[in-house]
């Protein structure tokens, strides 16, 4: 290409571009448990899923807050969320955008745990909003417009633009993976059931599901969250999935935004 852009093929009727980010297959670096405990500070908790823990820390040695993921120790002993642990950091990081959390480090700390640093972000998530927009809060209301709200689903269609040209699939976008920040900053979370194109697929997992206020995330067969997640992701035809899973998610996320209902509920 003349500008140097990457060549468009033809896959399946559609239009992709080749994988940009790549998921080395290597070990993570070791981090000595007693050098770890004496760079991060653990202050609080920021949630807790089926994978991992998210854990506010101050960094000692930059001075400043972050924020540490950790494989959960009852799974460390599986070889395949090992692997998508690592992959979601890697592929994280990769994705150097302005709506997608930077990843700082990544290695092995305490007792042999995967861990992964990031920037620690602050705000709203867009569920919450939505949630208190549906209560009838008139703060909220204020604060949030139907302009305001589409600028932010913007940002997220920008985001998600970026890493489909780099050949990403982030297979779980919900308003709860969506953090606005108190002076608009957009950010697209938990890309820890990404998939990149033209790479082998990580080997199902067995029921695992990330607890969320909306939903939950489901893996195995069965990847994304139910009320968000397209005919393919339901079905479990998970070699179907390309971009176009993600924009059937925005496509959902759009439909709440403007009618304050979600386009699939889900009550059982």
């Amino acid at each position: 290409d003349p500008d140097g852009w990457p060549t468009l093929r033809k896959s399946g009727g559609h239009r992709v571009l080749p994988a940009e980010v790549s998921v080395p297959d290597l070990p993570a670096a070791d981090v000595d448990a007693l050098a770890f405990s004496a760079r991060y500070e653990q202050r609080a908790v920021l949630g807790e899923g089926g994978m991992g823990r998210v854990t506010l820390c101050q960094d000692r040695r930059i001075g400043r807050l972050v924020a540490v993921k950790m494989l959960r120790k009852d799974r460390s002993d599986r070889p395949e969320l090992r692997m998508r642990f690592l992959r979601e950091a890697r592929v994280q990081g990769q994705i150097e955008h302005p709506s997608v959390v930077p990843v700082y480090d990544v290695g092995l700390g305490p007792d042999g745990m995967y861990f992964f640093t990031m920037k620690c972000v602050r705000g709203r998530t867009l569920d919450q909003v939505l949630r208190a927009l549906r209560a009838g809060e008139d703060e909220t209301g204020a604060a949030f417009s139907r302009h305001k709200l589409l600028t932010v689903f913007q940002s997220v269609c920008q985001a998600i633009a970026f890493a489909h040209e780099h050949g990403v699939i982030h297979r779980d976008l919900k308003p709860s993976n969506v953090m606005i920040g108190d002076f608009g900053q957009v950010q697209v979370l938990d890309w820890g059931l990404a998939k990149v194109l033209e790479t082998e697929d990580l080997p199902a997992d067995e029921g695992i599901e990330e607890l969320t206020e909306d939903a939950h995330t489901l893996s195995g067969e069965m990847l994304g969250t139910p009320g968000y997640m397209s005919p393919e992701q339901a079905m479990g035809e998970l070699d179907r999935i390309d971009a176009r899973t993600d924009v059937y998610a925005l496509g959902a996320i759009l439909f709440e935004l403007l009618t304050l209902t979600q386009l699939h509920p889900h009550e059982t």
